[in-house]
């Protein structure tokens, strides 16, 4: 009954995958200094970037189809759904359309510029003016000259005038505020996970594509935490198997403990549904790492069972069903709770960590 009612906390899991949330103690000098500081100046953005670098083929990135085809993957993601609505403005404040969106991207030198009509020697003349034109500032609120070398990358130039006449890479950031709140951030990462599916999904002749956002450190966390996940599984099938082998005794089923076994497999696996369900109950944020934690328990849970069994098989036949277990736990008891008592201590004395994956 008690793992009934503690199986309904499932209802109420919450999983928690952000690195910062994880492993930086919340009650921090550096969070609280970053908290403070938020309170004055807008600190906290998150940056989602793609990078697309030019193939063999076509090794100039001002080459005029290649610049189409970087302004297409650009606003592709310009409209993905609520893209304005989480997007950093200079303002601090949501905006209220596209323009109003901290970018930095190349094309806004380039403003209702058919590039199918262009030549290079055309564009390459308008980067080099846009690079010497100390007017010229773009939505982040700096010179182009100054974002020049985060949107362009291996830049060559004219070796008699040093004049930008290409390169290899072109650079495409997008900001995102950072909200404080859980139930924003949540869409915000929502939104981040759409960016990465649009990201991958593109592709284009001229360039290689490479992504990244700022929820991709925290997917490759729980994406590592999670590879093993078929060698616990086999662990666990190994592991079970041995028990109610070993106890069961098939090759003696007269002395063996078939029932016994699979039971005693069977309250380790109502214990964990019964502890995590718990947890829930108790908002208990759930993180990956608890995914090893079935694994210590059933090798606990086993090891007991084994020190109980083989108590029990030592004890007189004549001996009735209520002596037997006196006997049994009366040898076994303070054992199993010496190693059930140091297991306790050792997983409450993790929740006073300041780490809060580890708590």
């Amino acid at each position: 009954m008690f793992v009934s009612f503690s199986a309904v906390g499932f209802t109420w899991l919450k999983i928690e995958s952000r690195a910062v949330k994880l492993f930086i103690p919340q009650d921090s000098r550096a969070i609280k200094d970053l908290h403070t500081a938020e309170r004055f100046f807008r600190l906290k953005v998150r940056t989602e970037g793609i990078i697309v670098v030019s193939r063999p083929k076509y090794p100039n990135v001002f080459a005029p189809e290649c610049l189409k085809e970087a302004l297409e993957v650009h606003n592709q993601i310009l409209t993905l759904k609520s893209y304005s609505e989480y997007c950093l403005t200079l303002s601090g404040e949501k905006a209220t359309s596209l323009d109003d969106c901290v970018i930095v991207a190349p094309f806004e030198i380039f403003q209702n510029v058919n590039f199918s009509t262009k030549s290079l020697e055309e564009i390459q003349t308008e980067v080099n003016k846009a690079f010497s034109n100390n007017s010229l500032v773009m939505r982040n609120g700096q010179l182009f000259k100054y974002n020049f070398r985060q949107m362009f990358g291996d830049v060559t130039r004219s070796e008699t005038d040093g004049k930008i006449t290409g390169a290899r890479a072109l650079q495409l950031m997008y900001f995102i505020r950072d909200p404080d709140e859980d139930d924003v951030s949540k869409k915000v990462l929502e939104w981040e996970k759409k960016f990465l599916d649009k990201a991958s999904s593109l592709s284009t002749k001229c360039f290689e594509v490479f992504h990244e956002a700022e929820r991709s450190t925290d997917d490759a966390i729980a994406e590592n935490g999670s590879a093993d996940l078929t060698l616990v599984s086999v662990t666990f099938a190994i592991m079970i198997s041995f028990a109610c082998l070993m106890l069961g005794k098939f090759f003696n089923p007269l002395t063996g403990h078939t029932l016994l076994a699979n039971s005693g497999v069977f309250a380790v696996a109502l214990g964990i549904l019964a502890g995590i369900g718990f947890g829930a109950w108790c908002r208990v944020t759930f993180v990956n790492m608890v995914g090893v934690v079935p694994y210590l328990v059933l090798s606990i849970g086993i090891d007991d069972m084994f020190i109980l069994v083989d108590e029990l098989d030592r004890q007189p036949r004549q001996f009735g069903v209520v002596r037997t277990v006196k006997e049994v736990m009366s040898r076994t008891g303070a054992t199993v709770t010496m190693t059930t008592m140091t297991d306790l201590v050792a997983f409450a004395v993790s929740t006073v960590s300041a780490f809060p994956a580890i708590r």
